[in-house]
């Protein structure tokens, strides 16, 4: 998820209304029904909450929150 509210689903576009089935077709071929859910740093927090309840209401199972570590000199 970027900071302007775009989703994608393994670098392909998607959107909130049409999440639920493009991530219902994406679960259906996984034994482990689990997503990783990454979002950019300064994108807004609702955003990150919509796309995981779409996400349980998909079918995951699992969410795991992936994140970045702060480059630091």
């Amino acid at each position: 998820i970027n900071r302007e509210g775009e989703i994608y689903l393994n670098d392909n576009p998607s959107t909130l209304k049409t999440l639920k089935s493009d991530l219902m077709a994406l679960l259906q071929n996984t034994k482990d029904k689990a997503i990783h859910l990454k979002g950019e740093q300064d994108m807004p927090y609702k955003y990150f909450v919509e796309v995981m309840d779409i996400a349980k209401r998909a079918g995951a199972e699992h969410i795991n929150v992936v994140h970045e570590r702060e480059n630091t000199p």
